[in-house]
């Protein structure tokens, strides 16, 4: 009995960071122009000339003023709640005004190779696991 227990808080602890993997983002090392983020849907990374880093799902341009989309209760969000131009309570998102002087560095989010690995990675543990366990209750 005591080894089933043993053998679920590794399989427990196996599947957490498996779980954490899956949720991380992974940004491109190279800048993007502000018109290349204007174009994309994924998540954007800005880095400011005070070298902070904020993330956002989105940037748009309107009347010539850059705003990046956040979502209301990420971390970007809170730092930058000064900054916050539309902010709907029935919404999820905010628009925050990123002023010219603010954007240092724009890095798109890597969505392709990054997740592929990181999946493929979290199903090889699972099968593995899996393959452990039906060999563990086939032996007792």
């Amino acid at each position: 009995m005591q080894k089933n227990k043993s053998n679920l808080k590794l399989i427990a602890l196996v599947l957490s960071m498996v779980l954490l993997l899956q949720s991380c983002k992974a940004y491109q090392n190279k800048t993007v122009t502000t018109e290349d983020a204007l174009l994309t849907s994924k998540g954007i990374k800005v880095k400011t000339f005070n070298n902070e880093t904020y993330q956002f799902e989105s940037l748009r341009k309107e009347d010539g003023k850059l705003y990046g989309i956040a979502k209301r209760k990420s971390e970007t969000a809170k730092k930058l709640i000064d900054r916050i131009i539309v902010d709907n309570p029935s919404s999820k998102f905010v628009k925050i005004l990123l002023p010219d002087d603010f954007v240092k560095e724009i890095h798109l989010q890597r969505k392709g190779t990054a997740v592929k690995i990181i999946t493929y990675t979290g199903v090889g543990i699972l099968a593995g696991i899996g393959a452990i366990l039906i060999a563990f209750m086939l032996g007792q």
